[in-house]
């Protein structure tokens, strides 16, 4: 994999997903190669941290904000 340039190293996580987006409505073909490289990302992620991490998340929440999402 080619080294990252200055701007991609200076971009946000979000403008870096908005980057994304566009070369992909560009280049409608990169789509399979992406949708494969993004499962095999989030299949290999840890459960446990990926848990705790929603855990803390929700313990951070007062019940006022969970009870406004209660269905």
């Amino acid at each position: 994999m080619p080294a990252r340039s200055p701007a991609l190293k200076a971009m946000t996580a979000a403008e870096k997903g908005e980057l994304l987006d566009a070369l992909l409505t560009d280049q409608p073909a990169l789509q399979t190669r992406v949708e494969a490289l993004a499962a095999a990302r989030m299949s290999a992620a840890d459960r446990g941290a990926v848990a705790e991490e929603v855990e803390s998340a929700l313990r951070g929440l007062d019940i006022d904000q969970l009870n406004g999402r209660a269905g």
